[in-house]
């Protein structure tokens, strides 16, 4: 498979925004509460046109054939309790028929040469605790947990 990576413009947002929404069909077996139209939101579309074209920011667009199959959005997010300095995985998803074929892998190198060249020393994301597939694949990449988010019902 012969993928090419290509900085996002700004009238890619709606191959972002199509691309996470398919990300949002695989979380909602891992989140009951996930709300499934999120993408399409006002809100979320103004989010997509902002990131595309933000210079400070990493957004990357995976293609095959020229057809765009995957996307990492980053950037940088320090926390002011820790030392380091952290490129922060945003968003980041590849089409259900790509999965599993080093897209994401190639992904997450170009971020983290963007990130030493940013001067960052690490790289952190979000994922659901109970999507193994999900973990490992970041594990694989030289991440390890460093916390977890508990949550549960109030009564």
């Amino acid at each position: 498979m012969d993928v090419t990576l290509r900085k996002s413009k700004s009238e890619d947002w709606k191959i972002i925004q199509q691309l996470n929404a398919e990300v949002y069909e695989n979380s909602i077996k891992f989140d009951p509460y996930i709300i499934p139209n999120d993408p399409f939101t006002k809100e979320s579309e103004v989010d997509y046109q902002q990131s595309v074209s933000d210079p400070t920011k990493f957004c990357m667009i995976a293609e095959i054939a020229g057809k765009p199959v995957g996307y990492l959005f980053g950037g940088e997010h320090n926390y002011s309790y820790r030392s380091n300095r952290r490129g922060e995985i945003f968003h980041m998803g590849i089409s259900p028929l790509y999965r599993s074929h080093g897209i994401g892998t190639i992904l997450i190198a170009k971020f983290k040469k963007w990130c030493s060249e940013q001067k960052l020393t690490h790289i952190g994301v979000n994922t659901y605790f109970n999507d193994p597939k999900a973990r490992n694949f970041y594990e694989k990449q030289g991440l390890k947990p460093i916390d977890v988010t508990l949550e549960g019902p109030i009564d």
